[in-house]
Parts: C-alpha cells; sequence; structure tokens
C-alpha cells in the first residue's frame, strides 16, 4: 500500500471543522501533543463537511482509518514540508514561483510577477509562524482514498 500526505494548510488557520475532540475520535499522543485519529464511520458520516475543506475538484473515493504508525510518520512528514516550504513556499505554493528570466514578459506579467513575489513573501512568514507554534496544535487525521491511493488528510 502507498501512503502519501494530503497536506492543507488552510486547514491549519482558525478553520472549524466537524471533526472534534469527542467520543468519537481516536487520541494519539505525539510527542507533547495530542493527535486524533478520524475513524472510517465518522469520515464517512461527516464526508460533506470535510470535502468542504479540500480546494479544487477533488472526488474522494472513500474512508480509511489510519493507524497510529501512520499518523506518527505523516505528523514527522508534515512537520518536515511545512520545515521545507518556510525556506521556499514555491513548494506549496508553485504557481507563484517567478518565470526564468530568459522569457520576455509584459507589463501585465511583471505586476502579477511582483504580486506573487509578495505573497510568496506572505506564505513564507506565515509558514514561519506556523512552525514556530507547531507543537502548541492539535491535529486530526483523516484517511481519504483518492485515484485508488490511499492518503492522510491532515486537519
Amino acid at each position: 500500500m502507498r501512503l502519501a500526505i494530503l497536506v492543507l494548510l488552510a486547514a491549519l488557520a482558525l478553520a472549524i471543522s466537524p471533526a472534534r475532540a469527542d467520543d468519537s475520535l481516536i487520541k494519539v499522543n505525539l510527542e507533547i501533543r495530542p493527535a486524533y485519529i478520524v475513524p472510517e464511520e465518522y469520515a464517512s458520516q461527516y464526508k460533506a463537511e470535510l470535502t468542504a475543506t479540500i480546494p479544487g475538484p477533488v472526488k474522494i473515493e472513500g474512508f480509511w482509518t489510519p493507524t497510529e504508525v501512520d499518523v506518527t510518520v505523516a505528523d514527522r512528514v508534515f512537520r518536515e514540508m511545512i520545515q521545507s516550504a518556510a525556506k521556499d513556499p514555491t513548494i506549496l505554493f508553485p504557481e507563484l514561483a517567478p518565470r526564468p528570466d530568459s522569457e520576455v514578459k509584459t507589463s501585465q506579467e511583471k505586476a502579477e510577477e511582483l504580486a506573487n513575489a509578495a505573497q510568496l513573501e506572505n506564505e513564507r512568514y506565515e509558514l514561519q509562524l506556523i512552525l514556530s507554534h507547531f507543537d502548541h496544535y492539535s491535529r486530526q487525521y483523516v484517511g481519504i482514498i483518492l485515484d485508488g491511493q490511499q492518503l492522510i488528510f491532515c486537519n
């Protein structure tokens, strides 16, 4: 089974999720903070709310319940991804990356590039802020199936 990580940074903002720390969730202790595994049944029950937080046209084929090991690995990979993206936010926002200098650019394209550069700097700041408070966030992990692959949605 191939395990991939689906990360939505927007979910780390103060967005409210349908999955709360209640008796339906499985509590896992990751280092100094708790994390919560959202069971398949719970995710299926709240599918509309969960999928509404995923940007773009995504068709979830189903859910699965991650194990504690899956969540431990996902959390480590998630943190590493945040650390890398805090140094180079184009990792998460490739659409904001500047075009090569060799391309001829119109004044509108130059203006868009300046706006993109400002947005990248803002994203870098936000990622560094998230990273500096990373251990204070509780997270929820939902196993989703997209294109036949089991992924972990981190909220």
